[in-house]
């Protein structure tokens, strides 16, 4: 308000009777609260009951100085603190790059981005991130990021089961493929290790091959690939191979080098999965040639969030009344069939036990 209104309201106020001179030479400030009368009294700074003195005015300068260098603190304090924040959010993002980001023994960030927790006084506060499989922390000076426990995971393969032959007895063998699009990871193992598996007749129609299909595998999806073949006159090898191959050539093509939650995006694409089953269809149409019958492909997912569970529920024993064996400790199990030239259907089980344990183990890198 100018110089010249602030005179005029007060004359205009003593002579409506709400300004006047009071005891001790204060100004007093009555009357109701219209604005022109709320306006002066702002402006000369009257206090609650209307006086305005100049110790009323220095005080209230005092304190109007205060709450702005208390407000000028608090906001240099909540810039510092982001910025500390900020700091560790890129020191930690070094920290897992350099164990490997995606790969790394943590996996991913929780939510797909590096989110920043702290801890302890705000005069020397620790920080840390959490990660599917663990959590990694910055030292008290930043210049060491740390994980001292993750979670891995494992699958094995537990049990066979001949639901329909195709012969007499069906001599088989797999080549069962674990896929981790995150970390871009393929682990393709041939079942049995060499030769093929009597199936088919009474006694025979159970097989308790517990084969190891990965092991310390990071907390990740993935997705379990069965492809079976009943050999009638192929190299068994050479198919075995040719199969793991074609299906690492369909993936990399796929992935086309993506690693991370772009990867695990088109790993849950079903393009992808039938990019995968044609590929593989390839092989067996292309490559084996040699009177074999493929069954057709089949797959089950594994999702993270399931995983980090950890305590993945066990099926009940399987058995059957023409097999003396049973079938135990599986989480998982999947079908897959096929029909040979003869016209003869076959129908498989394959069952599998996945369980994640806690790896109890120190990785520091440098941040600097």
């Amino acid at each position: 308000m100018p110089k010249n209104d602030v005179n005029n309201y007060v004359r205009a106020g003593v002579k409506e009777g709400y300004v006047r001179l009071a005891q001790g030479g204060k100004l007093e400030i009555g009357g109701t609260d219209d604005d022109q009368q709320k306006r002066l009294r702002d402006v000369l700074g009257a206090n609650k009951d209307g006086h305005v003195t100049l110790k009323d005015i220095v005080e209230q300068q005092k304190q109007e100085a205060k709450d702005e260098a208390e407000a000028r603190t608090a906001q240099m304090l909540a810039r510092q603190r982001q910025a500390r924040r900020e700091a560790a959010k890129a020191q930690l993002q070094t920290a897992w790059t350099r164990m490997g980001g995606p790969s790394s023994p943590v996996g991913l960030p929780l939510g797909g981005d590096i989110v920043v927790k702290e801890t302890g006084p705000s005069t020397s506060p620790t920080f840390s991130a959490d990660f599917r499989g663990g959590s990694i922390h910055l030292s008290n000076d930043g210049d060491v990021g740390s994980t001292d426990n993750q979670k891995k995971v494992y699958i094995n393969l537990v049990g066979i089961e001949c639901q329909v032959r195709q012969e007499g007895t069906d001599e088989i063998y797999a080549v069962v493929s674990v896929l981790g699009p995150s970390s871009h990871s393929i682990a393709s193992t041939r079942i049995p290790s060499s030769g093929t598996i009597s199936m088919g007749p009474d006694g025979m129609r159970i097989s308790t091959p517990v084969t190891p299909l990965l092991a310390d595998g990071v907390i990740q999806n993935y997705y379990v690939w069965v492809s079976m073949v009943e050999n009638d006159s192929g190299d068994v090898d050479v198919i075995a191979r040719d199969i793991s191959n074609k299906f690492a050539d369909a993936v990399s093509t796929g992935l086309q080098g993506l690693t991370g939650m772009p990867a695990e995006a088109v790993g849950d694409s079903e393009s992808f999965k039938e990019n995968i089953a044609t590929g593989l269809a390839w092989v067996f149409g292309n490559v084996l040639g040699m009177g074999d019958d493929p069954y057709d492909a089949e797959s089950f997912p594994l999702f993270w969030a399931d995983l980090n569970e950890k305590a993945l529920p066990l099926q009940p024993p399987y058995s059957r009344s023409d097999d003396p064996r049973t079938i135990t400790s599986w989480t998982h199990r999947v079908i897959v069939s096929g029909v040979d030239d003869g016209g003869d259907h076959g129908q498989y089980a394959f069952y599998f036990r996945v369980w994640v344990e806690d790896h109890p183990k120190t990785y520091s890198v440098p941040t600097k």
